[in-house]
């Protein structure tokens, strides 16, 4: 696909860049990439998790900005495309596991995926989630990540 160089670009962008707004331009940019079934968004997915984390912590004190937001909307994304590779799904209708990728209709069962991010990444995320939603009135991304984490049954 045209668009699978770009998730490298913009990865580095998001890495190197002191640029708030590019960054935030990278991050908005990355977040429809990461939509896409593209081969190379496997390859820099911890790399852009973990550097993502890192502007999220940086940035954390104001958490209704727009740059907070967006890093929460990236880990989402990259949380839940981790989560559903490779689930089997329980179909209601009929009880068969089904290897549909769709979450209407159906359940997972027993599969327990890897999140892209180390034990002590996620006690960070962890905590700047806490503190999102004491501090600010927008909870629609912190949510996100929030069903994210929970949809990976992670155990801390």
């Amino acid at each position: 696909m045209l668009a699978d160089p770009f998730a490298k670009i913009l990865t580095h962008c998001v890495r190197y860049s002191k640029d708030t707004s590019a960054i935030l331009l990278s991050l908005k940019c990355l977040q429809v990439i990461l939509r896409l079934d593209l081969p190379s968004v496997n390859k820099y997915r911890s790399v852009l998790t973990s550097h993502t984390l890192r502007i999220l912590s940086m940035s954390s004190q104001n958490t209704s900005d727009e740059t907070v937001q967006s890093c929460f909307k990236t880990l989402t994304l990259l949380i839940t495309k981790n989560n559903k590779e490779g689930i089997q799904y329980l179909d209601n209708s009929n009880g068969a596991p089904s290897e549909q990728k769709s979450w209407s209709n159906a359940l997972p069962i027993g599969k327990k995926e890897e999140v892209p991010l180390s034990d002590k990444q996620m006690s960070v995320l962890l905590s700047l989630l806490q503190a999102a939603i004491i501090d600010t009135e927008q909870h629609n991304a912190t949510f996100s990540v929030i069903k994210a984490i929970t949809s990976t049954q992670y155990v801390s």
